[in-house]
Order: C-alpha cells, then sequence, then structure tokens
C-alpha cells in the first residue's frame, strides 16, 4: 500500500466529519486507487460517542478505514498505535480537528515520489477559522530544509514544522523509533513531541523539510487569552522536557533546536500580559514572565528526568 493516513482523536466528535470527509477528498483528488491509500483514526479513550462516528464512516468511507481504540493515554502513544496497524509506505499524520485541503495528497506524493533520501516533511497550516487566536498555525511561504552534515541557514526550533501537518516514509519512523511516549498532549509533559521526533530524525541524518505546498486549515477553536496562556505554558514545560531529555547528551541541541522555541529564547520578549492582544508575532511568550519561563522548563526537566 502506497498512503496511510493518520489521524488521533479524543472527545472531539464534533470535529471527526469535516476532518474524514476532506481526507476523502484529497485522496480522490489524487486519483489514488482504494487499494493504495488507507484512513485511520485512533481513538485514544474518548468518552463521547467518538467510536460510534468511526464506526459510521467505516461503512461510508471509499476507501479502507480503521478505527482503533488506544487505552495507553497520549497522543504519541495513539501515533505509535496508528503506525503499528498502518500497511502504507509514506505516512500523513494530522490532528483530528484540521481539515486537508484538495492538493494535499497530491502534492504529498509528489514531493516525496521526488525524494532520493529520507525526508520528514512539514507543511503549511492555516487558520481554518478567521475568529481562531492566531495560535499553532504556520504560514510561511518559503520552503526551508535542515541536515545534519550541511550548514544550516535558518535555525530549526519549535514551529517551523508543526505536528499536525507531517508525512514521513515508514521506514525513516521505523529508523527513529515512534513518537516518545512520555511527552505530548495527554501526558505530564503535555508538549514537544513532535519537536523531539524532528530531533531524532535529525540525529539519525533524515532530512528536514518544511514545504508550504502541503496545506492543511486547523480549527483549533481557541478563542479566549486564557486558552493561550495555559498553551504557551504547556509548551515552556515540553521545552524543559527536551533539556532533561537531551541537555546532558547532546549539549548543543539548546543552539539548533530548543533555544528557538520561543520558551527560552532572550530574543523573545516578556513584557505581555494575559490580557494583551495576541499576534503571532507574540504568541511565543504570550503572558509569561521570565521566571515563569524558567520554572515551568525546569518543571519540565525534572518530569522527564524524574518520571518513570
Amino acid at each position: 500500500m502506497r498512503l496511510s493516513i493518520i489521524v488521533c482523536t479524543m472527545n472531539r466528535a464534533h470535529a471527526l466529519k469535516p476532518c474524514f470527509e476532506s481526507i476523502e477528498k484529497s485522496i480522490k483528488n489524487a486519483k489514488l486507487p482504494t487499494s493504495d491509500a488507507e484512513i485511520i483514526f485512533v481513538n485514544n479513550n474518548s468518552t463521547d460517542n467518538t467510536q460510534e462516528i468511526l464506526e459510521t464512516f467505516k461503512e461510508q468511507s471509499l476507501y479502507p478505514l480503521k478505527a482503533i481504540i488506544e487505552k495507553n493515554a497520549g497522543s504519541s502513544a495513539a501515533r505509535n498505535c496508528g503506525v503499528k496497524n498502518s500497511q502504507g509506505n509514506l505516512l500523513i499524520f494530522i490532528d483530528d480537528d484540521c481539515v486537508l485541503d484538495k492538493t494535499h495528497v497530491s502534492e504529498t506524493l509528489r514531493l516525496d515520489s521526488s525524494d532520493n533520501v529520507l525526508v520528514i516533511r512539514g507543511g503549511k497550516v492555516e487558520l481554518g477559522d478567521p475568529t481562531d487566536l492566531p495560535l499553532t498555525i504556520q504560514t510561511n511561504p518559503n520552503k526551508q530544509t535542515w541536515q545534519k552534515d550541511t550548514p544550516c541557514t535558518t535555525r530549526f526550533g519549535g514551529g517551523s514544522i508543526l505536528g499536525c501537518n507531517i508525512s514521513v516514509r515508514k521506514k525513516a519512523f521505523d529508523i527513529i523509533g515512534g513518537f516518545d511516549e512520555k511527552l505530548g498532549p495527554g501526558k505530564r509533559i503535555p508538549a514537544a513531541e513532535d519537536t523531539d521526533f524532528f530531533y531524532k530524525g535529525y540525529m539519525h541524518g533524515i532530512t528536514l523539510e518544511y514545504n508550504p505546498q502541503m496545506i492543511v486549515y486547523h480549527y483549533h477553536g481557541r478563542k479566549k487569552t486564557e486558552v493561550a496562556h495555559k498553551l504557551i505554558k504547556n509548551y515552556v514545560i515540553g521545552t524543559g522536557g527536551l533539556y532533561g531529555k537531551y541537555g546532558l547528551k547532546h549539549p548543543k541541541i539548546q543552539d539548533r533546536f530548543i533555544k528557538k522555541t520561543g520558551a527560552l529564547s532572550p530574543k523573545i520578549k516578556t513584557d505581555h500580559t494575559k490580557s494583551a492582544p495576541i499576534t503571532q508575532s507574540n504568541i511565543d511568550s504570550f503572558g509569561l514572565t521570565k521566571f515563569e519561563k524558567i520554572r515551568y522548563a525546569a518543571l519540565g526537566a525534572i518530569q522527564y528526568i524524574f518520571w518513570k
């Protein structure tokens, strides 16, 4: 099988239909035969009617669809479960609150077909609802690449590639070893699982690429500044988790990966308040003082090191 599209979900039954329909349309637009693509939804302990909806999708789907229940909490465990149950040579990961552009699958396959090395590729993430805060989006119009043994003209950090829009060959996923199940939503360290995945690929010599031709629309629904504050706090805890994991093993990680995540960068202003207007330029440090950033990062590092 050529392609597996993996979506992990928890208690977002309301968002699943547009996500599912966009996947079908994008596969159809790529003119893939039914034998060349599959859709995998991983239900991560939902307590709403998610499973019922997924079973309905199985009956309706134009393409093979699996609806799997993963009881181990966390997005990383759910993604790893999806891969274990996949048959595709190329994996696409999107979030359950995302909608694929109709050209997404065709562009992803086109880009992959031109690769002569293993690549982790991320794409553009647009706001699906313009009334949502400009969070968890990536609208850079320029392609960027990062390679371990090649001098980089741009620094890589969390947010350069977003985990809600990535593709990777199964061979590369296996080399990397999957997502770290101590990191990500649903865990004590509720972020950084995607940056960690990219970094492991980078250390294995796998090329990282951001390509704006792969487009998803993110309907994240965050409209209040208090929600933004909590999200950025989680990002900083995740940054600390990466320091705890790699700080002693790979001290130079801070120069290429962690420092630019916005959690500890000295270039980011820290004078925002919870009531300040949010823009893409200030979102990384929104609402956090320098002391809070250090405290939350330290918490993440301690939790990663000592949490078994």
